[in-house]
């Protein structure tokens, strides 16, 4: 009699755990993965931060050459506004690619131009 009993008891433990997963074990993998989330989610941050740090630095590079270019060229004079160096960085490039800023000049209505005081 104690043989069935048993046998009973561990056919019906086998029946019960085939039949699926039970709320703590889901609960369980539920809180992994939720930890493993978090994890992930710290180290696309800080690499995103890290990204906006170098181009922030190489933002400043760029400004920094620009300011040398300008004043190796106008006899070691400062800028004296960012007009002033962007102008004058993007008439450089235009003169390098044979276009002529004078004419790009009128031809955009740029201040201080004919085109635009006409």
């Amino acid at each position: 009699m104690i043989r069935i009993i048993r046998e009973y008891l561990n056919n019906r433990a086998k029946r019960r755990r085939s039949g699926g997963f039970s709320l703590l074990e889901i609960m369980i993998v539920l809180a992994l993965i939720g930890m493993i989330g978090a994890g992930v989610a710290v180290v696309i941050n800080k690499s995103f931060q890290n990204a906006k740090i170098k181009i922030a630095k190489e933002r400043l590079k760029e400004i920094s050459q620009g300011v040398t270019t300008y004043m190796i060229d106008s006899n070691n004079t400062c800028p004296k506004s960012l007009d002033d160096l962007v102008n004058h960085t993007v008439g450089r490039v235009l003169d390098l690619f044979g276009v002529h800023t004078a004419k790009l000049a009128r031809w955009a209505g740029m201040k201080g131009t004919p085109a635009a005081n006409e």
